[in-house]
C-alpha cells in the first residue's frame, strides 16, 4: 500500500481534491453525515497546516488539520476508506504513517474530531479517549501526550 502525502503549503488545489474524494466517502457512510467540501481557496488562511493522507489508486485517506490554537497539535478531521477496502487495517497504516509523517515535521498529532454519529469506540484502541471540545464539533484526544 503506497501513501500519498498532500500538504496544503505544496498544492492546495490537489489537497482541496484529495479532501473532497475523502469527504465524499465519509459522507456515504453513514446517512446523518452532511460535512461540506472546502472549493474556495480563499476560505483557507494557513496551508501549511493542512495535510492530506490518501492510498494511492483510491480515494481512501485521511485529513488532518490544526484545529486546537496550537501551532505543534494536529487533528484528524475526516478518516473514510472506501467501502470495498474496509477492514484490511487500511485506516490503521494511515494513522500510524501520519503519525510518524508529523513528528518529522514537529507535528503532534494529538486527536481526532468526532461528529455524534462517528464510531467513538474505534478511536479508542489508538489511545483517544478523552473528550475534548475541538472546533464547533467534539472529538477524542490522547491524554498521555500532555502528561509530564
Amino acid at each position: 500500500m503506497k501513501i500519498e502525502v498532500i500538504q496544503g503549503k505544496n498544492d492546495l488545489d490537489s489537497y482541496i481534491s484529495a479532501r473532497a474524494g475523502i469527504v465524499k466517502i465519509y459522507n456515504e457512510s453513514n446517512p446523518f453525515h452532511a460535512e461540506q467540501e472546502i472549493t474556495d481557496k480563499s476560505s483557507i488562511s494557513n496551508p501549511e497546516y493542512l495535510f492530506a493522507f490518501k492510498i494511492s489508486g483510491e480515494n481512501s485517506g485521511i485529513i488532518i488539520e490544526r484545529l486546537i490554537g496550537n501551532e505543534q497539535f494536529a487533528v484528524i478531521c475526516f478518516a473514510a476508506i472506501e467501502k470495498e477496502h474496509r477492514k484490511q487495517g487500511k485506516c490503521k497504516k494511515l494513522i500510524q504513517y501520519a503519525e510518524e509523517f508529523l513528528l518529522r515535521k514537529n507535528f503532534h498529532l494529538v486527536g481526532v474530531q468526532l461528529n455524534q454519529h462517528d464510531n467513538h469506540q474505534y478511536w479508542h484502541k489508538y489511545n483517544y479517549v478523552m473528550p475534548v471540545q475541538i472546533g464547533e464539533a467534539g472529538g477524542l484526544i490522547n491524554p498521555s501526550l500532555f502528561e509530564s
